[in-house]
């Protein structure tokens, strides 16, 4: 049995192991959120402590299939998204899409591990900052332009005033 509740499906199991899933369910399965994903509407920005540099601005992404958390933070003092995901992506490179009340930030992330799981992008040059930092309720999230959930904007402006304040002034 499965249960869709803000944005999360829970699958609930038989004692013992999973039944098979009839190919419909096991494909509509694979295409949603994992049990492990963060339910709508998401979590506020919180900072996160990095060995030997400043903190890090760190968000969950929201109800997505393939996105677990965001972070942005200074690289040799440029401003720097990061993003890991649930699972593998294939390629070099996406465009995570940011679809704010108002307007659209494309941000294109490259590979940054072997596995596809860890995903970069240089921010300077970027509105994404100033609009997250400015902005409030939630961001909808695209990859490669299907949707894909949301990010918080609770707590970005102080996380990110943190995180960023030897790179970018806010």
């Amino acid at each position: 049995m499965g249960l869709w509740e803000r944005g999360k499906l829970t699958v609930f199991a038989p004692r013992g192991a999973r039944i098979p899933l009839p190919g419909d369910i096991a494909a509509l399965v694979d295409n949603s959120p994992s049990e492990e994903a963060t339910p709508l509407p998401g979590t506020p920005w919180e900072l996160r402590p990095a060995a030997g540099r400043e903190p890090i601005a760190y968000v969950d992404a929201a109800g997505s299939t393939h996105y677990q958390a965001f972070s942005v933070f200074c690289d040799n003092g440029q401003p720097v998204l990061a993003a890991l995901t649930t699972r593998p992506l294939a390629g070099q490179s996406h465009t995570v899409t940011w679809n704010f009340p108002g307007g659209l930030v494309d941000v294109v992330v490259r590979r940054g591990n072997n596995e596809g799981t860890f995903w970069q992008a240089s921010l300077a040059g970027s509105p994404l900052v100033a609009m997250l930092a400015r902005g409030s309720g939630a961001v909808m999230l695209r990859l490669d332009g299907a949707l894909e959930g949301q990010a918080s904007l609770a707590g970005s402006t102080a996380a990110l005033r943190s995180a960023l304040r030897t790179c970018v002034r806010l």
